[in-house]
């Protein structure tokens, strides 16, 4: 390793000893938030093993575990995630071009959600963030397109000295791998990576380590694997990356053309002046404990009282009692034998229970009209609504950070598409309302989009800057019933209001199927009225301009044979040129008339055929 090198070492390792030692005491946090959300609430740290182990007390005592966290915390997740986030590009001004193409923006960030499948990686991220207080993402090029991949709180270490994850002045993501991936990774260099020894580590994290021994009930597997520390940092205004393991550079410094450090923090709850918030489960813990604790009471009271006890005289002969069905039990005649009554369990432990459940759901903001079971008294789907609005505040912060979140997501995608997409791409959007449409993409950097004069309808030409806008929230109401009577209120209100709406909020499937059957029956019925119209306007001209009749078409042949030349008809009737026909079939066989004569007909009746849009075929 040359000076440089050990130049760069000492800078990377005093980088991950700053990160590294701040996040000790979150760590150990999240691994006891970890234990009691996966049930593992008499777990205990063996210092002999250094394990995590399970093993029960001695004494013999039931330990009855129902874990309530989890739970809780998935509806949590389940009731924020419940409509799918409507991602928007505010346009800079309401003009039709600037309209149409923030509208085409908007679906290009549906195709990215839908191919990047969000929804799944959201889910996961927000449970995390649950848990531990945050989660995070990382938003990179991926040699053919935009790649989002969801990283765990354990594994990134942000900068501690900045709060504020876009102030950032650097960024350590530290992940387990195989040296044989490494190997056949082009980023890192061979050379270095053969030299490299592995550590056998699962994560960087000693408390994860635990975690995930503990969970998969086996030790550290001897598998070849490193800890590869991925440095993200700023220097000189430009952001650079490189990595290590094993204590050797495996990746120079190479600087990304990126404006800002592409991880984005996914935040639960935000404490003033703190990168990490305190998180759902924290206060959840001792409830969790009173619940547990009263559950194995009964549980004890179970094994030790409610089992036949047998009272007996001194001497009266009784010598085996095992409580089996159809035993005979035989004593001494003149001695007494008799059961033993059990006393009643203290209420104080059924309303510890109801105590400690009571705590977890108003702590956990998840009571009746939330897990789907009808309160007492409420029937409506407005009544149960409003129930829900209560717990809904509770859970506004979370929304509102998840929103933030995905807007700063998709304005750094549409950033990295307007810098990475040289070429046009074609794409297909998935429109619930008209379908699949095939669009075509390009980055305003390109010289595709550059040297483009006008931009196709069919065409999105993505800039640099965005403002995103992202909603999570029903724009009509929360349960079914709610919605359609809010539907049926908007429609007497708005009479144009789109099909697809209604459609929707009656849970009718295949919408833009429905739709387009919709928009044909519409176009078949203006057909028809046309059609209508169009008869009737031809009846009015009837009566206003009769068709001429086969005795004026005579009078006009009788004015043609004197010398004279009669009035072309505006609206001649069939028996008017079947006169004509007739006269000019009939000449042609007698040859009476002068030449000039029948030329004279056949040209008049040339004219009338036009006029009335008929073709010669004669």
């Amino acid at each position: 390793m040359n000076k440089q090198d050990e130049k760069l070492m000492a800078k990377l390792d005093k980088m991950w000893q700053e990160a590294s030692e701040s996040r000790k005491k979150w760590d150990y946090k999240w691994f006891i938030y970890g234990m009691w959300v996966r049930g593992y609430h008499y777990a205990r740290y063996d210092k002999k093993s250094r394990m995590v182990v399970g093993t029960p007390p001695n004494d013999g005592r039931p330990q009855v575990s129902i874990n309530r966290i989890y739970p809780t915390l998935r509806a949590v997740r389940n009731y924020v995630l419940r409509n799918q986030p409507k991602a928007q590009v505010i346009p800079d001004d309401l003009s039709d071009d600037s309209l149409t193409e923030v509208n085409k923006l908007t679906k290009f960030l549906d195709y990215i959600h839908e191919t990047q499948k969000l929804r799944p990686k959201l889910k996961a991220s927000t449970f995390q963030a649950l848990e531990t207080s945050l989660s995070w993402w990382q938003v990179v090029w991926g040699g053919d397109d935009v790649v989002i991949n969801p990283v765990d709180c354990f594994d990134y270490y942000p900068d501690p000295k900045n709060y504020d994850h876009h102030q950032s002045r650097y960024g350590i993501l530290a992940v387990s791998r195989t040296i044989d991936s490494l190997l056949e990774d082009e980023k890192y260099i061979k050379k270095e990576v053969q030299e490299v020894k592995p550590d056998n580590r699962r994560s960087s994290s000693s408390y994860k380590e635990l975690l995930l021994n503990y969970d998969s009930n086996q030790q550290i597997n001897n598998d070849g694997t490193t800890i590869v520390k991925e440095f993200w940092y700023k220097e000189d205004g430009k952001i650079y990356v490189c990595a290590t393991a094993g204590g050797r550079i495996i990746r120079k410094p190479e600087e990304i053309d990126t404006p800002i450090i592409p991880f984005f923090k996914l935040s639960a709850d935000i404490m003033p002046f703190s990168m990490f918030g305190e998180g759902w489960v924290k206060n959840m813990i001792d409830p969790q404990k009173l619940l547990n604790s009263a559950v194995s009471s009964v549980a004890e009271y179970n094994v030790l009282m409610n089992k036949v006890k047998v009272v007996t005289d001194k001497g009266a002969g009784v010598r085996i009692f095992n409580n089996q069905h159809g035993q005979i039990i035989e004593k001494k005649r003149g001695y007494e034998m008799s059961t033993q009554g059990v006393a009643p369990m203290n209420q104080a432990v059924f309303e510890q229970i109801q105590f400690a459940t009571k705590f977890i759901e108003d702590i956990g903001s998840i009571h009746d009209a939330m897990m789907g079971r009808v309160p007492t008294g409420a029937r409506s789907g407005k009544a149960i609504e409003s129930l829900q609005m209560g717990d809904s505040n509770n859970m506004s912060e979370l929304v509102e950070n998840i929103e933030d979140f995905l807007e700063d997501v998709y304005e750094y995608v549409l950033w990295l598409t307007s810098k990475k997409y040289q070429d046009l791409r074609k794409i297909v959007i998935k429109d619930y309302a008209t379908g699949p449409e095939m669009i075509r993409v390009v980055g305003a950097d390109s010289p595709v989009a550059q040297a483009m004069t006008e931009i196709p309808e069919d065409t999105i030409v993505v800039g640099e800057k965005n403002i995103v806008d992202v909603k999570i929230s029903s724009y009509l109401s929360f349960t079914p019933e709610a919605k359609r009577e809010s539907v049926k209120e908007l429609a007497q209100l708005v009479p144009d209001l789109p099909p697809d709406v209604i459609l929707d909020a009656y849970g009718v499937g295949n919408i833009a199927d429905v739709v387009q059957k919709i928009k044909q029956k519409q176009a078949e019925d203006q057909q028809k009225q046309y059609d209508q119209q169009a008869s009737l306007m031809d009846k009015q001209d009837q009566l206003k301009n009769p068709e001429s009749s086969g005795q004026e078409a005579f009078a006009a042949i009788r004015t043609m044979i004197e010398g004279g030349t009669p009035q072309v008809p505006t609206r001649p009737g069939q028996d008017y040129i079947a006169v004509l026909d007739n006269f000019l079939q009939k000449e042609s066989g007698l040859g009476e008339l002068d030449p000039q004569v029948i030329q004279a007909i056949q040209t008049f009746r040339d004219q009338v055929l036009q006029g009335a849009g008929v073709r010669n075929v004669a």
